[in-house]
């Protein structure tokens, strides 16, 4: 049944790179399977939560269960009619996120409650509630087909993947973007064809979860690239190492691998481990060894704009105070960047004070997503040090200074 009065298909996309037809006819090991994966919920130790009222100021005050306060920030605002000034988010110690706290969960209607009633108002789902209602992983069907050269050269990958994202699109049509980009994985592959859809259902929305949609594909793509080294007698490792992509190669969709990527360093490295090669002696009945190659990108993605605002000031001679919108949700990001902040600014530790994912302390840096806080904010972090450095060494080293970036 229709969901939607447009239909139940969100978002297609489908790309041919090279020649397929031409590639399996080149080949002389041809593999062709469906595959299915679930739809699968994060786990998190902490449910979702958040805590409300009205501080001594009038404004609506809220201490959430996110990776992102601004976004909360811009949600509250939106469904309660309120100005910017009017609203301030906090997150709380967040017991986990893997991308479920990326999105409206508890904030809103605990904010509502306490704007409403001007009460306090807490709202934290216990474990059916959060497995009924919260964000999933996309569910995917998948049917790949793949040719092979006699020596392991992937010569063509016929791919297409039906996602369920729910009865909502979420973060959908982004994870759709994910994972056709990656469902071929690191590999040099001249002959490509994808085709991949984003279907609504009557489940729990589907959204952000680890790895963003390429894990579903990398599951099909890697059992078929074993399976293949079995069958033409070939090391699993040497077979991934033969089509690996590096540094200035192309992947699936035809994009250009331009900043660092050792995929073979990394196969290198299990190669030589004593993990791996104990499998060659150990005969416990009870011990299994596999390999499985993946790749994702670091940041939101290809041409979506990426950046954070961080602000570094003299509290008093010596001493620091740092403020960084980033949610550290277990990552442990306050950590890092605030040792990244005692060596920039050649201090110890306990001269830096950290103040972060507070909408009225820091500034937007974005979703705690991507694998980025660190990267992106440490980055902006270390820019406004320079900046700081340079404002100082021009005013006379005056306290109070400040820079961001």
């Amino acid at each position: 049944p229709a969901l939607h009065e447009k239909g139940n298909l969100l978002v297609d996309f489908e790309n041919e790179k090279g020649s397929v037809e031409q590639g399996f006819g080149d080949s002389a090991l041809i593999l062709e399977q469906d595959f299915e994966t679930p739809v699968q919920d994060h786990g998190y130790m902490e449910p979702e939560a958040c805590f409300a009222r009205i501080d001594g100021e009038g404004r609506l005050l809220a201490y959430t269960s996110t990776q992102n306060v601004f976004h909360d920030h811009r949600m509250i605002c939106r469904a309660l009619g309120l100005s910017g000034d009017q609203v301030r988010v906090k997150a709380a110690t967040v017991g986990g996120g893997f991308g479920g706290k990326d999105g409206n969960t508890a904030q809103i209607f605990a904010a509502a409650v306490a704007w409403l009633t001007k009460r306090p108002a807490k709202l934290v789902f216990d474990r059916r509630e959060s497995l009924e209602t919260s964000y999933k992983r996309h569910g995917v069907r998948m049917h790949v087909k793949m040719g092979f050269s006699r020596d392991g050269r992937i010569l063509a990958f016929d791919g297409t993947g039906d996602l369920d994202t729910g009865a909502y699109a979420g973060l959908g049509p982004a994870v759709l973007g994910l994972f056709t980009e990656h469902f071929a994985g690191p590999y040099e592959i001249p002959n490509v064809h994808i085709k991949s859809r984003l279907w609504y259902t009557n489940k729990p929305a589907a959204h952000a979860m680890r790895g963003f949609g390429a894990p579903q594909g990398a599951f099909a793509t890697e059992t078929l690239i074993s399976r293949a080294a079995e069958k033409l007698g070939l090391d699993p490792i040497e077979i991934r190492l033969e089509n690996a992509l590096e540094t200035g190669k192309y992947g699936a969709l035809g994009q250009k691998m331009e900043h660092c990527v050792d995929f073979k360093g990394a196969l290198e490295l299990i190669r030589t481990s004593d993990l791996w090669k104990s499998r060659e002696t150990n005969r416990d009945p009870y011990v299994g060894y596999g390999i499985a190659g993946g790749h994702l990108s670091c940041g939101l993605g290809k041409n979506i704009p990426d950046t954070a605002s961080v602000v570094v000031e003299e509290a008093k001679p010596g001493y620091y105070r740092i403020r960084v919108g980033f949610v550290d949700i277990g990552q442990g990001s306050y950590t890092a960047l605030k040792a990244m902040a005692a060596d920039a600014l050649e201090t110890d530790l306990n001269h830096i004070e950290l103040i972060m994912s507070d909408t009225a302390e820091t500034l937007d840096c974005g979703s705690t997503a991507g694998s980025r806080s660190t990267f992106i904010a440490g980055n902006a972090l270390l820019a406004a040090v320079r900046e700081f450095r340079r404002k100082r060494a021009e005013e006379g080293g005056a306290a109070g200074q400040a820079a961001e970036e």
